[in-house]
């Protein structure tokens, strides 16, 4: 089964550490997408305006280094503003009807940790109603973790592990059960979905 991912490039986020070798010091959503274990990534499309054609090309040879076999597609969108949600969403709405979305044997997924908030909503938006059927990339890994751990505490750990780091003190069992409640979901019932399939 081939795994397809749709992103709006970051022009902030994904611009940290510019062209400097320091950009590897950083966190940029993107290259962090490509580098789940969890996910592998066949093809990666970045939307992004021409204007920020220099970034995608030095995302896309960043993500040739840590992710080889991820595919990135460069698709411009131009946007005049992307807070204009009746832009955005009539242009993303023609955006999703190309037919590279819709083909048999590929799991779509959206990424939206990037981009401005207007894309975001869009991008879920028509994921929410089947004009991109696809699912939201940031749940259906925690979703997967969750199916995979015998405990909230053993996922969280896996979930948790570098942002902990950081933390004096973690709880990361309450931080997966608020997260997953967010979405109306419980740990106990992904683990009797993991633990009902063996």
């Amino acid at each position: 089964m081939k795994t397809t991912v749709i992103s709006v490039l970051g022009t902030q986020k994904d611009a940290h550490g510019g062209t400097s070798p320091a950009r590897w010091n950083t966190w940029r959503p993107t290259i962090g997408l490509v580098q789940q274990e969890a996910l592998r990534i066949d093809e990666l499309h970045l939307i992004f305006n021409a204007e920020f054609k220099p970034l995608a090309e030095q995302v896309g040879a960043d993500i040739a280094t840590v992710s080889p076999e991820t595919k990135v597609v460069f698709d411009i969108v131009e946007l005049k503003d992307p807070w204009d949600f009746e832009e955005v969403y009539e242009k993303f709405y023609d955006y999703a009807r190309k037919p590279c979305f819709h083909e048999e044997g590929t799991d779509y997924y959206i990424h939206i940790t990037t981009g401005s908030h207007v894309e975001q909503i869009c991008l879920f938006l028509l994921a929410e109603s089947h004009h991109l059927m696809a699912k939201l990339v940031q749940l259906a890994h925690v979703i997967g973790v969750c199916r995979e751990s015998s405990t909230a505490a053993d996922a969280a750990k896996r979930l948790f592990a570098v942002s902990r780091l950081a933390k004096k003190t973690a709880n990361d069992s309450d931080r997966l059960s608020k997260y997953l409640v967010k979405f109306g979901l419980r740990f106990r019932d992904l683990a009797k979905t993991w633990s009902g399939a063996n």
